[in-house]
């Protein structure tokens, strides 16, 4: 949205840009091209790691279901979406409504394109989940939102939370005494990190060493 404001207005603005919502490569794509830059590490990429000229995937994260130790012990936390739905079944107390939290899928795209793609691979199995643990899911914009309130304990669990921040997150010895995280067993969806260089970059060789 930045880069957008300052280039509209003629003012110079970022010269690589970085980010997994893919509706946002669309915006700026279609307005602000990339510049066409063959960088010699090309060669060593994966074919589907390049999907146009000029646009590189820089990182491939994983989601993760992250959760409160002391809110849930062992035996209440999940494996996976389909163990999260059977888990609330068991144990209803330790899940009640609004304590579980994930991206929203109906105001932005990484949210949308995480649910597309468990919803894809499970198909009616997922909507099934979904009606047990949709209900107690009150859902948030950004990963550092969700963390503190699992900190706090305002949630008692996440699932699709970003690994990055989490991961940064748990290295401090308090914070992981509190937080713990796990893959997702039946399906862990993955997230393409795009990067570009944008033909209006008035510095393009800073990008192009980046």
């Amino acid at each position: 949205e930045r880069f957008l404001a300052e280039t509209g207005t003629g003012a110079s603005s970022a010269e690589l840009l970085v980010t997994v919502a893919p509706d946002a490569w669309h915006t700026i794509l279609k307005r602000d091209p990339l510049q066409d830059y063959a960088s010699p590490e090309a060669p060593h990429m994966p074919d589907w790691s390049i999907p146009e000229p000029g646009f590189y995937t820089v990182g491939v994260d994983p989601t993760l279901i992250v959760w409160n130790k002391q809110m849930l012990t062992p035996e209440q936390v999940p494996s996976g979406l389909g163990d999260l739905a059977a888990k609330i079944t068991e144990h209803p107390g330790a899940f009640p409504p609004g304590s579980l939290t994930t991206y929203s899928a109906h105001t932005g795209s990484y949210g949308y394109t995480l649910a597309h793609a468990v919803a894809a691979r499970h198909g009616d199995a997922f909507w099934e989940w979904a009606a047990v643990f949709g209900p107690l899911t009150r859902p948030e914009r950004a990963n550092g939102q969700m963390l503190e309130k699992l900190t706090t304990g305002e949630y008692v669990l996440g699932y699709f939370i970003g690994a990055a921040t989490t991961w940064n997150m748990v290295k401090d010895p308090q914070r992981a005494e509190i937080l713990g995280w796990s893959f997702v067993s039946d399906g862990n969806p993955m997230t393409l990190r795009g990067m570009g260089i944008p033909d209006v970059a008035g510095n393009p060789n800073a990008a192009k060493l980046m």
